[in-house]
């Protein structure tokens, strides 16, 4: 989503801030406004869920990772980090133990691709994955909760990006492998792109109210934007102690 350069959202209202041990007082940032690089915004859009948590929001990042042809790159205060690893997992975890620095971005489904020696069907328009360093982040807030009426929602237009062929031919296959035993289900997904004037503010703003979720995410990263709406979390650290919440699986039979 390529934000519009003649929209301008408004700033965000802070009443509570949220910090790291990195830092025990944020001082002297201006308000975080939605459209500015860097701003991510953490959202319990479903208030009241048992898994809905309190929405948090961060903004001018000091630092920044990219991992794109596995190959990390390094910006601001993590710069030197780059000796480290060329482990990105290992280098967010170095950078949290050093500088108790909080990572937010996200790994997309194509990074693992290079490990497995898998072309990717389509050339990927972001990194395999982008995160921002943050020193602390603002909670109990004051957000803009209408949608612009000048959005332009009706007048967006899905493009499927596999012919009805191709889809077709594709499910053909996953049943010649189900017939020969080599897998017993797959879950298959194709992609569609939008072509829409709105903002991927207003996008975001339209999609929390339609489809609340106790974990969303609207991460600005200024080429792009990450919107998300989800009900399930991949796992939660207590302690010593991991609680996944997968939707698969989970139903006692």
């Amino acid at each position: 989503l390529a934000p519009s350069p003649e929209r301008h959202s408004p700033p965000v209202s802070m009443s509570e801030s949220v910090h790291t041990p990195a830092q025990s007082e944020k001082t002297g940032h201006s308000a975080p406004r939605i459209d500015e690089r860097g701003f991510v915004w953490l959202d319990s859009a479903l208030m009241g869920h048992p898994r809905s948590m309190q929405s948090l929001i961060a903004h001018e990042p000091t630092g920044e990772l990219i991992l794109r042809n596995n190959r990390l790159s390094f910006s601001g205060a993590v710069e030197r980090f780059a000796y480290h690893s060329d482990s990105l997992y290992a280098v967010l975890d170095a950078i949290y133990r050093s500088e108790r620095l909080v990572a937010v971005g996200f790994i997309s489904y194509e990074a693992m691709l290079d490990a497995l020696g898998v072309l990717p069907a389509h050339h990927p328009v972001i990194p395999s994955a982008h995160f921002f360093l943050y020193e602390g982040f603002w909670s109990n807030l004051s957000l803009p909760s209408a949608v612009a009426e000048e959005s332009g929602f009706n007048s967006s237009t899905l493009i499927h990006q596999t012919s009805r062929n191709d889809y077709s031919a594709k499910i053909h296959q996953i049943k010649e492998h189900i017939r020969e035993g080599d897998i017993y289900q797959a879950n298959f997904t194709t992609r569609f792109d939008v072509a829409s004037p709105m903002h991927p503010a207003d996008v975001y703003h339209q999609l929390r109210h339609t489809s609340p979720a106790p974990h969303c995410a609207y991460l600005n990263f200024g080429k792009y934007q990450i919107l998300s709406s989800s009900p399930e979390r991949m796992f939660r650290l207590e302690g010593n102690r991991i609680v996944t919440n997968p939707i698969k699986g989970t139903i006692r039979r």
